[in-house]
């Protein structure tokens, strides 16, 4: 019985704490203000700086699996030609 109590009771805190969050911080606006303050060239630099090694791995990837599609109908263009 003690601890459901005292799972309730936590359980509570955190959702009081973050409804307090969630009203007095409002940190979604927070955040979006900031990203507005931003300056749009070093926005854009740094989501480059972020993404570029994914973007790389799916440039490699789709050069290799296009080497590999190519092949294949290599081989059956002359198993059929």
């Amino acid at each position: 019985i003690i601890r459901q109590e005292a799972e309730n009771l936590i359980r509570k805190s955190f959702q009081a704490g973050q409804e307090y969050l969630n009203e007095e911080i409002k940190v979604s606006q927070i955040v979006e203000d900031k990203v507005n303050e931003f300056d749009l060239d070093q926005l854009e630099e740094m989501i480059r700086g972020i993404s570029s090694p994914e973007i790389r791995a799916i440039e490699i990837l789709g050069g290799v699996l296009g080497l590999i599609i190519g092949i294949v109908q290599d081989g059956i263009l002359l198993l059929l030609g």
